[in-house]
């Protein structure tokens, strides 16, 4: 069992071989306590029982926000510290990637998650099959909503912009849309706002 300087060690130095020069900023590896700064805790605590010639103990992952414990996740592996520590760091390189490379119309999820699988097909096979699995069930309970912008449009009432869209060349429209369509020709015939 490592002590938790050599856990950090092989954390960052496990991290920074295959992502480069990321933060580590609201990682602590130290002992954390409700009253501990808000962030992650990662630290090896030793058993008491002090006559035990070789280093037992367990791994901490320890988070906390507000006053409150979030998690005190317990293991003897150090890949699955590397994990929980890795799920801290790729969420936010996935959403940075994911705010700046979304389709209008598409869930940023299909960017967010890809990155997400990326990064962690970089640490084995075994990480990217776990990664893909939690992905798998996320989406069962919340299925990618995909919507394109027209129909975001309509809802919003911005009926012209929603025709311009729904209007262009080489789009199908599903028999939703064709129905939206019809109305908003009928919206704006009322209101005197259609373009002959």
């Amino acid at each position: 069992m490592l002590s938790t300087k050599e856990l950090e060690q092989y954390v960052k130095r496990e991290i920074q071989t295959r992502l480069g020069d990321v933060s580590f900023s609201g990682i602590y590896f130290e002992i954390g306590t409700e009253c501990s700064n808000e962030g992650m805790y990662v630290f090896m605590k030793k058993d008491k029982d002090l006559f035990k010639k070789k280093k037992n103990g367990e791994y901490h992952v320890f988070s906390t926000e507000k006053g409150l414990i979030l998690q005190d996740f317990v293991t003897c592996e150090e890949r699955e510290v590397l994990w929980e520590v890795l799920e801290f760091i790729a969420y936010d390189i996935a959403n940075k990637y994911a705010v700046s490379n979304s389709e209008v119309g598409v869930d940023s999820r299909h960017a967010l998650f890809d990155k997400e699988i990326e990064i962690y097909s970089l640490f084995g096979e075994d990480f990217e099959r776990r990664k893909r699995d939690e992905i798998e069930e996320v989406l069962k309970r919340a299925p990618y909503s995909d919507t394109p912008i027209a129909d975001r449009l309509y809802r919003a009432g911005k009926y012209k912009e929603a025709l311009e869209y729904y209007t262009q060349d080489g789009v199908i429209l599903n028999q939703l849309q064709k129905k939206r369509l019809e109305r908003i020709y009928q919206i704006l015939s009322d209101k005197g706002q259609l373009d002959d």
